[in-house]
C-alpha cells in the first residue's frame, strides 16, 4: 500500500514555505530601502559611495528608525549573510520597516483568505449592503449571497452541504 502522506515532508514543506516569505519579506523591504538609498545618494552627488563608511553622513537621518555601528553587513561576514539571505541592513529606515511589517499584513490576509476558502468552498465575499448576487448559468439564474433560507436551501440541494455562512 502506497501512502504518499509522511509527517517529514509535512514538515519539510512548512519550514521551507516559512523561509520563502522570510526570503520575500527580506527582499521587498531591502528594495524599498535601496530606493531611499539611491534617492539620498543623487541627493548627496556621485562621490557619497566612494567613502565607503558606514557612520555619519553615510545614511541619511531623515525618516531613519535606527542605525547600528555594529552589524553591517558590508563589512562583517555573518551579517553579509543575513543581508543576501533575509534583507538585514544595519540602517532602517521608515519606508523598510513599515514595508516589512505591510508585507507580513498581506501574508496574513492571503493565508487567512486561502484557510476560509478551504473550509468553506462555496462562499462569497458578500458586502453588507448587497442583498443578493446573481451569476446567470445557461439557462437559469443561480442566487448566491445572503438571500435567506431559499439560497441556502437551494444550495444544499445542489451541493448537498451545508452553508459556509
Amino acid at each position: 500500500m502506497l501512502t504518499y502522506y509522511t509527517p517529514a515532508l509535512t514538515i519539510f514543506l512548512i519550514v521551507m514555505t516559512n523561509l520563502i516569505l522570510l526570503i520575500g519579506a527580506g527582499l521587498f523591504s531591502k528594495a524599498i530601502w535601496s530606493f531611499q538609498e539611491n534617492a539620498f545618494n543623487n541627493l548627496l552627488g556621485a562621490d557619497v559611495d566612494d567613502a565607503g563608511g558606514d557612520g555619519p553622513g553615510s545614511y541619511d537621518v531623515r525618516g531613519n528608525v535606527w542605525h547600528l555601528d555594529c552589524c553591517n553587513p558590508e563589512t562583517d561576514m555573518p551579517w553579509g549573510i543575513f543581508n543576501a539571505v533575509l534583507g538585514w541592513t544595519n540602517s532602517a529606515t521608515q519606508g523598510s520597516v513599515l514595508s516589512y511589517v505591510f508585507y507580513w499584513v498581506m501574508v496574513i490576509v492571503v493565508l487567512v483568505y486561502m484557510k476560509f476558502k478551504e473550509v468553506c468552498p462555496f462562499s462569497t465575499v458578500v458586502f453588507a449592503s448587497l442583498n443578493c448576487i446573481s451569476i446567470l448559468g445557461s439557462n437559469q439564474a443561480f442566487r448566491v449571497g445572503v438571500c435567506g433560507r431559499h439560497a441556502q436551501a437551494t444550495r444544499r440541494r445542489k451541493t448537498g452541504r451545508r452553508s459556509c455562512w
